[in-house]
């Protein structure tokens, strides 16, 4: 059972009690003292004593009709019950579908828009239950535990909409007066700007609602893709004709809240919304460079025209977030299209950043830039190379103009099993510290592009063994600076592999790396990865040790000691050493002491269209090891399901003397989704 959110519980305290509040034109008891000891309770996890308390302040602001006690008190108790008791969120729904009955302007849109949250956060605890339904509940049904999603979600949708009737009235009671109760962080002081009245906060709780997917379960239809006729200036979005279709009730919305602001020429809260707007639409086009362009232009016309403003950081975000997305697309082979929008990104949110160091997306602004100019690096390399011969790496590279470069060999076996417990920072830098085979340091050009380039190292020959090849932006290869290290064999060594699961053997042909020759009288020991409870860590065990013959094959019985396992291998000869590229995956069943039915089906085709019938026969057997039997006069249950798992129809069939039996299934012509 889950509880009752708390920043649910907030949302609701502060919302219901604005309504109120404005209504109350004496001061009405606040309980301070009572509150205080139910807070306490609540904190030492004695809800059923916080409850206590709850109801008794309940019941004298009851008496007193002190409504916002009423009503805090109720929440109280939804959110306490929470904590014990089943079914919590229904029994909250029907208190406050109650109170809603009697409730006038605003109490009655905030009930509305709060049951609203309440339908949905019970959707959301139970989604993956309600989401397996089927249309169960009968139009009247009353029983939300039997709705399924489409009708929840047209709930939901039906009270937040309803929730924003009354808008003159709404528009006139401004949030601000009631700091006190939003108690509002001082990090957000802005947000009395960005939702200066009651119906600002009512419409955006409505547009956040309608942004989620969720609220498409209630609309029948496909999606579309929005028309570029509203990527356009705020001025003339909100002189477009909406149709009266579902699919468009967001940007109803939101035409409806920025014709208020234009009004009211309230800029900070009129910028904040049409950002989201442009966004909106923006996410909802075609992608393409027209509408790319187009989004870029309008939000360049903004920064512009609110350069002298704090809000022009908030812009600036939005535009280098599109210059980051289309840099990212960058492709060196296809020229030099999207190679330099990066660095716009960049220039664009330092320029921000330098003048309005304390707005709200100031960090915003400075994490685009870190995450601009990080450095990395990394190679791609062969897991095995040749002894002796030198070989070539590919280096990817990133805002950086130097890198460094050492090889040390190490111990497999011990890097085996540290790497089994955790490579740490503090591990490689004793790695690192090793006698270095080769060291070097190579010069990469300064693109200032801010983009991904690769190159071709050339890696001298080595010895046999296995090393670890360390890179690293800095001389000292600190740990704490960019250190990436790449796991290297040296051997002549190569293999094939392949399991038998019916035979439940494992086969390995070892060959000569260069030549593709066999190699025959390697040594193979194989190791098993096991979890060590009492020391909560992996080890590596030794299971056997074989030799390959004269052809460099050699055949092994899987282990029988667990239903299923995997292990991994070693090869060895004449001082060349090679481990096992990941694990080698086994499977394989315990011995059968007794028959067990298989049902063998097949059908007359791969793939079905809606409306085709499927035509099938099946074969039924006894098995036990290798001994089968044919099950005649045995009875079989077919079904037909759809892709979420629900029956559409269903046989019953009977094996004949042979074991066999067939039928056919005909495709409902809507298909099976």
């Amino acid at each position: 059972m889950k509880k009752l959110p708390i920043f649910l519980l907030i949302s609701l305290m502060i919302l219901i009690s604005f309504g109120f509040i404005l209504r109350s034109e004496d001061k009405k008891e606040e309980f301070k003292t009572e509150w205080k000891k139910v807070d306490k309770l609540v904190e030492k996890g004695l809800p059923k004593s916080a409850l206590n308390i709850a109801d008794s302040i309940f019941l004298i602001a009851k008496e007193t009709e002190n409504t916002p006690q009423v009503l805090k008190s109720l929440i109280y108790r939804i959110s306490l019950q929470s904590q014990y008791k089943e079914e919590h969120l229904i029994n909250a729904i029907s208190v406050f579908e109650d109170e809603l009955m009697n409730a006038t302007v605003p109490e009655q849109q905030l009930l509305q828009s709060l049951l609203a949250e309440l339908y949905l956060w019970y959707y959301q605890q139970n989604r993956w239950m309600i989401n397996d339904r089927t249309a169960l509940a009968e139009p009247g049904e009353e029983d939300i535990s039997r709705w399924d999603a489409v009708r929840l979600n047209a709930k939901i949708r039906e009270y937040y909409l309803a929730s924003l009737s009354e808008q003159e009235q709404l528009e006139e009671i401004p949030i601000k007066e009631f700091s006190a109760i939003l108690n509002v962080d001082k990090k957000e002081k802005d947000t009395y700007a960005l939702w200066p009245t009651l119906y600002d906060l009512l419409c955006n709780r409505a547009i956040n609602y309608f942004s989620t997917s969720d609220a498409g379960l209630a609309i029948m239809g496909s999606e579309h893709l929005l028309s570029d006729k509203y990527l356009v200036p705020v001025k003339e979005f909100i002189q477009i004709e909406m149709e009266d279709t579902d699919d468009q009730i967001e940007l109803k919305l939101y035409q409806r809240l920025l014709t208020v602001h234009v009004k009211q020429k309230n800029t900070v809260a009129l910028l904040d919304l049409d950002l989201r707007r442009l966004k909106y639409v923006y996410e909802h086009l075609a992608q393409n460079d027209k509408n790319r362009e187009t989004y870029i232009s309008l939000l360049e016309s903004l920064s512009k025209k609110y350069r002298d403003y704090p809000v022009f950081v908030e812009i600036a975000c939005e535009l280098a977030k599109v210059y980051q997305q289309s840099g990212n697309m960058y492709d060196p082979q296809a020229g030099d299209k999207n190679r330099w929008e990066l660095n716009k990104a960049d220039s664009i949110c330092r320029v921000a950043v330098n003048a309005f160091p304390n707005a709200a997306k100031a960090n915003a602004c400075q994490n685009l830039i870190n995450d601009i100019n990080a450095v990395s690096f990394g190679l791609r390399l062969n897991t095995v190379d040749l002894p002796d011969k030198p070989f070539l790496t590919r280096l990817d590279f990133r805002n950086v103009t130097k890198l460094y470069f050492r090889i040390v060999k190490v111990d497999a076996e011990k890097y085996r099993e540290q790497a089994l417990k955790r490579m740490d920072k503090d591990q490689l830098a004793i790695y690192v510290k090793n006698p270095a085979a080769y060291e070097w340091q190579v010069d990469l050009p300064d693109t200032k592009d801010h983009q991904n380039h690769a190159t071709e190292l050339k890696i001298p020959g080595l010895g046999k063994g296995f090393y670890l090849l360390f890179s690293s932006d800095t001389p000292d290869f600190d740990k704490e600076g960019n250190l990436n290290y790449n796991p290297l064999w040296v051997s002549r060594l190569s293999y094939l592999t392949k399991s038998d699961r019916e035979e439940e053997s494992f086969e390995l042909y070892v060959l000569d790396r260069e030549k593709g020759t066999p190699v025959p009288e390697v040594t193979v020991t194989t190791y098993r990865t096991v979890y060590e409870p009492r020391r909560r860590e992996y080890t590596t065990r030794k299971l056997n040790t074989y030799q390959t013959d004269e052809s460099g094959y050699l055949k092994m019985n899987t282990p029988t000691d667990d239903r299923s396992s995997s292990f991994t291998f070693s090869l060895e000869k004449g001082g060349d050493k090679l481990f096992s590229e990941g694990r080698q995956h086994i499977y394989y069943s315990r011995p059968d002491d007794q028959f067990r039915t298989k049902t063998y089906l097949f059908t007359d085709r791969a793939i079905y269209r809606p409306g085709q019938t499927v035509y099938f026969k099946g074969i039924v057997v006894d098995k036990k090891g290798n001994d089968v039997k044919i099950k005649p006069q045995f009875d079989v249950s077919l079904r037909l399901m759809n892709t979420n798992y629900k029956e559409v129809s269903s046989l019953e069939k009977t094996t004949n003397e042979y074991g066999s039996f067939h039928g056919a299934f005909v495709i409902p012509q809507g298909g099976l989704n």
